[in-house]
């Protein structure tokens, strides 16, 4: 129910208009967010990489059917794309399919993300450094989406686009699609899942999507994973469950650098920092962007106590 309440209040234009229209609530909205615009959100990856933190930046936007907004989207990311690069850093963007076009017509949503993979892999290849891990990230909505996203995943990669995909580890689909992705020389962001999908194709409990995570995230760090030279990408805050994936890794025998963390950017800042000292990869989830309400609410809906920020301002 507080899952289904926070979606609702985050897909609502009503009280998005109403909520960013408040300057009182310029705290949460900084809190999670790392800038306004792209020369804002350049500076935070700038700042963040003095850190040796690394960088996946998500232009705030989702469910649009608005072409002009949609545009301004691509144009903001292509020109994200172009700064990224200038300063010889990862070209690592997030994109939901339902910010380019999905919500409008499948093949636009398609075109739009090919204008986008198109765009990062020019400017990766201006790159002297190779070792970068530049990709167009596929997030992964909800399971209404699911199929499509997934197709747009390998179509692009048939156009050798450089291109990584979201799974969610509590969708009972997930494994198979996993152990299809690994054949390959792939990258895979691993999240728990966030939405309030049905008991019938979702497992419910957090004992029960811990237990397909830790399952999932084996499966990443198998020999035949290692073989196909396949990226893992681990994106939790538990952790229980990473230091399950170190531990894992070290019996595997994969090196600290073959794969990575993912946090969303102001959450557990401490413990980031002290994956970092420990010489784990680490990767934030960095939005930027004017449209920061859906956003910050759905955090609030991951985990409560962050409504603490709003209840503050």
């Amino acid at each position: 129910m507080w899952q289904k309440l926070m979606i609702f209040l985050a897909r609502s234009e009503k009280l998005k208009i109403f909520f960013q229209s408040r300057r009182q609530l310029h705290q949460l909205a900084t809190r999670f967010v790392g800038g306004q615009n792209k020369n804002e959100a350049i500076k935070t990856v700038i700042n963040l990489m003095n850190e040796k933190i690394y960088t996946s930046l998500f232009y705030l936007g989702e469910y649009e059917k608005d072409m002009i907004v949609i545009n301004k989207t691509i144009h903001s990311l292509q020109q994200m794309s172009k700064l990224l690069s200038q300063n010889n850093l990862d070209i690592h963007i997030s994109v939901d399919p339902t910010q380019v076009g999905l919500q409008i017509d499948k093949s636009k949503c398609y075109k739009n993300l090919v204008t986008i993979g198109k765009k990062i892999k020019e400017n990766q290849l201006k790159q002297l450094d190779t070792s970068k891990k530049s990709f167009l990230m596929l997030d992964m909505e909800d399971s209404s989406v699911y199929k499509e996203t997934l197709n747009f995943y390998n179509k692009l990669k048939e156009k050798e686009i450089p291109t990584a995909i979201t799974l969610q580890a509590y969708l009972y689909q997930t494994e198979e699609d996993l152990k299809n992705i690994i054949k390959s020389n792939s990258a895979v962001r691993l999240v728990k899942g966030a939405f309030a999908e049905n008991k019938t194709i979702a497992f419910k409990s957090k004992e029960d999507i811990d237990k397909a995570y830790r399952k999932l995230a084996t499966l990443m760090l198998s020999d035949e994973a290692k073989k196909s030279k396949f990226y893992p990408i681990f994106a939790t805050h538990d952790d229980k469950i990473i230091d399950y994936i170190n531990k894992q890794a070290n019996t595997m025998g994969w090196k600290k650098n073959e794969y990575e963390f993912e946090m969303l950017f102001g959450v557990r800042v401490n413990y980031q920092k002290e994956l970092v000292n420990n010489g784990y990869k680490l990767r934030l989830y960095l939005p930027y962007g004017k449209d920061w309400w859906p956003y910050a609410i759905r955090r609030v809906g991951e985990k409560p106590q962050n409504i603490k920020y709003l209840f503050r301002n």
